[in-house]
């Protein structure tokens, strides 16, 4: 007979699956779309283009892998099943929004001087195409690595929120995305990995 834990570690397995393909949906939906919706507020065009929080940026990546790492190393199986499932739905609901709600960027600066930085903000705005604004797919992931390190009561998680509110700044100060988007990434990260907790108690209640 296969134990809870087995069957969750199968579950992970399945969970990482539709996370690697709600991955693929996102990058597939990130192009142009009729009609295009702009959320811009007057505050976007006044914020600065600030070149060095591109290198913030491209750690969004770093952060996902050592936050996926350190669940695998740290926490039990039900914990890290949570951070999964919480992403999982989360991309589930951006794949959503994208697809009825199509956005458009129009806050990158065409020609900039950014030193010597300008080929890495020129990388990073030529890989990444100006659409799907809403939510910010680095808001998001930054945003549930932070809340998965602060719920589970990881040694040294406040480095993680640090690094996490700084990719969350980035997406403004690269201007990757409005300050709309911030404002609603975030809650909408912490809303789906809460979800999840309830969802998981209810599905595998721990034993007292």
């Amino acid at each position: 007979m296969v134990n809870n834990s087995e069957k969750l570690n199968l579950f992970n397995i399945f969970l990482f699956v539709l996370l690697l393909s709600q991955m693929i949906i996102s990058h597939k939906l990130n192009s142009y779309r009729f009609p295009v919706y702009i959320e811009a507020l007057p505050i976007d065009s006044i914020l600065p283009l600030m070149p060095v929080f591109a290198i913030v940026y491209f750690s969004v990546c770093p952060l996902f892998l050592f936050t996926l790492l350190l669940g695998l190393w740290k926490v039990d199986n039900l914990k890290f099943a949570e951070f999964l499932f919480a992403l999982v739905m989360l991309l589930s609901i951006s794949n959503l929004i994208n697809s009825l709600f199509p956005t458009l960027n129009v806050i990158r600066p065409e020609s900039f001087d950014a030193g010597f930085l300008s080929p890495l903000v020129r990388y990073l705005y030529f890989i990444i195409p100006p659409y799907s604004t809403f939510p910010s797919m680095a808001c998001v992931l930054a945003t549930t690595c932070g809340f998965f390190c602060f719920r589970n009561k990881m040694r040294f998680s406040y480095l993680i929120y640090i690094w996490s509110a700084l990719i969350c700044i980035s997406t403004i100060f690269t201007k990757m995305n409005y300050v709309l988007d911030l404002l609603g990434s975030v809650p909408l990260a912490i809303s789906s990995y809460l979800f999840a907790e309830i969802a998981y108690s209810k599905f595998f209640p721990q034993n007292s």
